[in-house]
């Protein structure tokens, strides 16, 4: 529902997807300065405080050993909700796992710790990360991709 009162963003996911917009477009530090006016302006309510977060970093694991069929996607799936860290995880045709994960260094480097447990069952040999850019496509929500 939209608000009747113009500049005014009436619902919680209206302010969320302002927000990430702005967060998405510009620089880091420029997208978070205007998504903190905005609150500021009262233009969102402060229900929405929380949708604005450190500064946000990218990663690329690359995960070795016996990580296919023993449920280790669906490990990090649930790290990764855990942590609030928004990307996914895919199985790679050479046997490896591929994590892509967006998210502050702190929760990266939480994810990673449980990239190199992994699960009962999964026998991690290693873990290679990159930095990687912010893809917008993986930016709202973590999933299992199927497509390698």
């Amino acid at each position: 529902m939209r608000s009747p009162v113009p500049g005014f963003i009436a619902t919680r996911t209206e302010c969320q997807r302002k927000i990430s917009h702005l967060l998405r477009n510009g620089t880091q530090k420029e997208g978070l300065r205007a998504a903190a006016a905005l609150l500021k302006s009262r233009v969102c309510s402060s229900r929405a405080e929380s949708v604005v977060h450190e500064e946000q970093n990218a990663k690329r694991y690359y995960v070795s050993g016996m990580v296919q069929g023993v449920g280790y996607r669906y490990f990090v799936e649930r790290a990764a909700r855990h942590l609030k860290v928004a990307g996914y995880v895919r199985n790679l045709r050479d046997g490896r796992v591929e994590a892509y994960a967006i998210g502050p260094m702190a929760s990266l480097a939480a994810l990673r710790q449980a990239l190199e447990r992994g699960p009962d069952g999964a026998s991690v040999a290693g873990v290679v990360e990159h930095d990687a850019a912010i893809e917008p496509k993986f930016a709202d929500k973590f999933s299992i991709e199927y497509d390698a």
